[in-house]
């Protein structure tokens, strides 16, 4: 869960640094007083704290929550003519790393842009993480691609889906709304994606 890498006292929906900043700013705002956080009163926690520390904890669990790398979102990044390429650019530099993916996609990247340097660049910087493996999660794959047989789902979806079962906290970076909108974690629960706007 995302909250192991929190103070064993720290509230788990709030990070160690938005708890600090709060502090802070309460002390003040109260004139140097000392002020609990667990105060319910509303000239402890004024309306404006509470805004700004909403926008934080939003930052920081964004910034907690593992990324997971389809095939469209790096095809994207790394072809500069790709129509999703300025949506792609700005993940890069608005998300800090790693992405999390699998060998099957990193493939199907190599071959859409007939190189694997780049790719393997990303992997050699850490912005990218191989967090599969097919070996061992063939057969739940597989009995995925099966589960969706009528839309094809080929084996780079498979594994992105596969990943966001087994990375608790996670979000699937894609291009295919079409797809992704359609596929279960889990069985039953819809695969938490971004897509670009459009």
């Amino acid at each position: 869960m995302w909250t192991a890498g929190l103070h064993p006292s720290a509230d788990p929906g709030q990070s160690m640094f938005a708890k600090s900043w709060k502090r802070m700013w309460l002390r003040h705002e109260t004139g140097g007083k000392s002020v609990s956080l667990r105060s319910r009163s509303r000239a402890a926690t004024p309306w404006g704290v509470e805004a700004v520390m909403k926008l934080f904890e939003k930052r920081s669990l964004a910034a907690l929550m593992k990324k997971i790398a389809d095939a469209g979102l790096l095809i994207a990044f790394l072809d500069r003519k790709d129509e999703y390429h300025p949506w792609a650019a700005r993940i890069f530099e608005r998300e800090s790393p790693p992405f999390y993916t699998a060998e099957a996609i990193l493939a199907e990247v190599a071959a859409v842009l007939e190189s694997a340097d780049e790719v393997l660049q990303m992997i050699e910087l850490g912005d990218l993480v191989v967090a599969l493996d097919l070996q061992t999660e063939s057969s739940a794959i597989r009995a995925m691609i099966r589960k969706y047989k009528d839309r094809k789902m080929d084996l780079g979806d498979a594994c992105c889906v596969r990943l966001s079962e087994l990375l608790a906290g996670s979000v699937v970076y894609t291009v295919d709304k079409k797809d992704f909108t359609i596929y279960r974690k889990n069985n039953r629960q819809p695969v938490p994606c971004i897509f670009p706007s459009s």
